[in-house]
C-alpha cells in the first residue's frame, strides 16, 4: 500500500484534493506487478529515470529490470522520432524531434560545443567523438541518461587528419544482440605506402573490456568515403562514396566482409525501408519522387518500388536530408526554407510538419528512439 500524498506530483492520474476539503488519507489499491509494468512502459524515459523510479523500491526494481528496458525499447521503436546533429559557430549540437505529437517537439540532447561530435546512432545510443585536453576519445553515450562507455584507443582511429580521412559506423546487430563500431581509414598522403588503401578496425561491445580487431578492408579507393554516416540495414552497413557517386561499399556485419554495390542512379538519398536498402530520388521541378529497393545485396538487384508524381513536391526548395520513419512515411528536411515535411507514400501526400528553429547546418539526420538501453 502506498500513500499518494507524497508523490502525486509524478502520478498524472492522481489529483490532489482542494485545501478547503477535509484531508483524508489516500491509498493506491493493490495492482499486480505486470499491470504496473505495462503502465510504466507508456511513459518516456525522462519520467521513468528522473521521477517514477524514486516513488518506491518496487517501481525502481521494475524500471531497473533488463527485460523492462528491452520492452520499452521495442515499444518506442513503433513510434520513432528523428535525431539530428547541427554545426554552427558554437560547435556541434544534437537534437531529438518527437514526431508523435501534433505539434512537433524539439529536445536538445547534447548542447552546442566543439568537443562532442556525434558520429552515428543506433537503438537509442550515440557514438560520440569527445575531445579532452587535445586528445580525442570515442564514447558510446545514452543521450537521455548520460551514461557512457569510453572506448579504447586504436592506432587506425587516431591517425592524423593530414595523412588520412576516417569514417565511423555504429550499429546494433540484432542476430547476435551486440553493438559494433566500424572504423574505416583512407590514406591520403602520397608518401604513405599504399596510397588509397583502406584500413578497417572493428570493435564489438560484448564485454567490459572491448578490444579493436583489424580486418581486411574494402577494395582500394582513391577517393574519400562519404562524410554522411553509413546506413545499417538488416545486418549490413553501407557507405556512399564521393566518387563514383553511383557506387556503395557494403559490409556484412556478421562475416565482416566487404563488397561493392552499384546504385540505380547517381542521385538520391540512402535510407532503410522494410528492411531493405533504398535509394530515394526527389525531383521537385517535376514533382517526382522515386523509391528504389535493393532486393538482392549480393547480386546488386534494384527494383523501382514507387514512381510518384505529386505536385505538392514542387514547393520544396532544397530537399537534402531524407529519412524513412515507417514503411509508408518519408521525412524530408528542406534546407531552402528550414521546414520539415512528411510524405505519405501510400496516400501520395506531402504534409508540412513545422519550421525547424535550429541554427546551423544539419550534418546528420537519422531515425531514433529515446532508449533506456545501456548494457553490453
Amino acid at each position: 500500500m502506498f500513500n499518494l500524498k507524497d508523490f502525486y506530483f509524478c502520478l498524472p492520474w492522481v489529483t490532489p484534493k482542494e485545501e478547503e476539503e477535509e484531508e483524508e488519507e489516500l491509498f493506491i489499491p493493490y495492482l499486480n506487478e505486470d499491470i504496473i509494468s505495462n503502465i510504466l512502459l507508456k511513459f518516456p524515459i525522462e519520467s521513468l529515470e528522473f521521477k517514477f523510479r524514486y516513488v518506491c523500491k518496487s517501481w525502481d526494481s521494475i524500471i531497473s529490470n533488463k527485460n523492462f528496458r528491452n520492452q520499452h525499447l521495442h515499444y518506442s521503436k513503433s513510434e520513432p522520432g528523428l535525431i539530428i546533429q547541427v554545426h554552427d559557430e558554437y560547435g556541434y549540437g544534437t537534437y531529438f524531434i518527437d514526431m508523435k505529437e501534433r505539434i512537433t517537439k524539439v529536445q536538445q540532447l547534447i548542447k552546442h560545443n566543439y568537443f562532442s561530435k556525434s558520429l552515428g546512432f543506433s537503438n537509442g545510443l550515440a557514438l560520440v567523438e569527445w575531445e579532452t585536453d587535445g586528445c580525442r576519445d570515442l564514447r558510446v553515450l545514452n543521450p537521455i541518461t548520460k551514461l557512457y562507455l569510453q572506448l579504447p584507443h586504436h592506432q587506425a582511429c587516431s591517425s592524423s587528419l593530414s595523412r588520412a580521412h576516417y569514417g565511423f559506423g555504429f550499429a546494433f546487430v540484432s542476430s547476435i544482440s551486440k553493438f559494433k563500431v566500424i572504423c574505416l581509414v583512407v590514406c591520403l598522403d602520397h608518401k604513405c605506402q599504399g596510397y588509397g588503401k583502406v584500413q578497417c578496425a572493428v570493435l564489438t561491445l560484448d564485454s567490459s573490456n572491448p578490444k579493436w580487431r583489424v580486418i581486411e578492408g574494402p577494395p582500394a579507393m582513391t577517393n574519400c568515403i562519404c562524410q554522411n554516416p553509413p546506413i545499417s540495414v538488416n545486418g549490413y552497413m553501407y557507405w556512399h562514396l564521393y566518387y563514383p557517386t553511383n557506387l556503395v561499399i557494403s559490409m556484412d556485419l556478421i562475416e565482416e566482409k566487404f563488397s561493392e554495390v552499384g546504385l540505380p542512379c547517381s542521385i538520391g538519398n540512402l535510407v532503410e525501408i522494410e528492411g531493405h536498402l533504398s535509394n530515394i530520388v526527389i525531383q521537385p521541378n517535376h514533382g517526382l519522387l522515386e523509391i528504389w529497393i535493393l532486393k538482392d545485396v549480393h547480386g546488386g538487384q534494384w527494383v523501382k518500388q514507387h514512381s510518384i508524381i505529386c505536385h505538392s513536391l514542387e514547393e520544396l526548395c532544397h530537399p537534402t536530408q531524407i529519412v524513412s520513419l515507417r514503411n509508408e512515411e518519408i521525412t524530408i528536411f528542406d534546407y531552402g526554407n528550414k521546414m520539415l515535411y512528411v510524405f505519405d507514400v501510400k496516400l501520395k501526400k506531402l504534409k508540412m510538419m513545422t519550421e525547424i528553429k535550429i541554427s546551423g547546418i544539419i550534418e546528420i539526420c537519422s531515425p531514433h528512439v529515446n532508449s533506456y538501453f545501456f548494457s553490453f
